[in-house]
């Protein structure tokens, strides 16, 4: 990345076989300045081609450094990268828990989305499970034929919040498919919520079990990450 780096002979040698045989080499004989100059090696790899900069180089701990790195928190690259990654260097094991961990994103990621609502949500898009139905979100209200759907968004967020905290924890997500989830404390304002027009109440508990058991049904239930080994 076009930083400098002071390392003594000896490091590259005992790391790399590519630097031992190149220290081996005899050397042009010169002034200081020249041979500083020539002592300089630049690299084309960055950081994001540290694996393989390793195998180039013949730097065999770079890759168990990487190998060690990509299934820890905060490791930079999506899943799909660091899926690559894992099958170019023959990484199985890993490279079937980032598919598992892809899937549990995308099947959070799907259920936030359907949780985008709107009073006349496109039919094909309810049936295919790709939102959820006003109507069956709020029976009572919608028997009363008020259009409203002017809820507070703060606790819909809210709702979103807490169910993307369920996901973290399981990618089945089966908890909102019972009364565990709805019945405790956080998802009572939700619950309480009347419309500003016909005051009756929006949600039921019945409801948004039904629903959201819906949507759960239609998720994937694997995901392929191809890369030609």
């Amino acid at each position: 990345d076009g930083t400098e780096f002071k390392i003594h002979t000896i490091i590259l040698q005992l790391g790399s076989g590519f630097f031992k045989t190149m220290a081996s080499l005899p050397q042009k004989s010169g002034n200081n300045d020249e041979s500083a100059t020539e002592n300089v090696v630049h690299l084309d790899e960055d950081k994001r081609l540290l694996a393989a900069a390793g195998e180039k180089y013949d730097m065999p701990d770079v890759a168990v450094f990487v190998r060690n790195a990509i299934m820890k928190p905060g490791f930079l690259g999506s899943a799909l990268e660091i899926y690559v990654l894992s099958c170019r260097n023959g990484w199985m094991e890993e490279a079937s828990m980032l598919k598992l961990f892809e899937l549990h994103r995308r099947r959070k990621e799907l259920v936030l989305e359907a949780m985008e609502l709107e009073y006349n949500t496109p039919s094909l898009l309810v049936q295919s499970g790709q939102r959820l139905s006003w109507p069956a979100l709020t029976p009572a209200h919608s028997l009363t034929g008020c259009p409203n759907i002017d809820l507070d968004q703060w606790y819909w967020n809210a709702l979103k919040h807490f169910i993307a905290l369920e996901f973290e924890k399981s990618a089945s997500g089966d908890i909102l498919r019972g009364p565990l989830f709805w019945n405790s404390p956080q998802q009572a304002p939700l619950l309480g919520l009347r419309c500003n027009r016909c005051g009756t109440p929006f949600f039921k508990k019945r409801g948004l079990i039904s629903e959201f058991g819906r949507i759960l049904d239609n998720l994937p239930q694997f995901i392929e990450l191809t890369y030609p080994l």
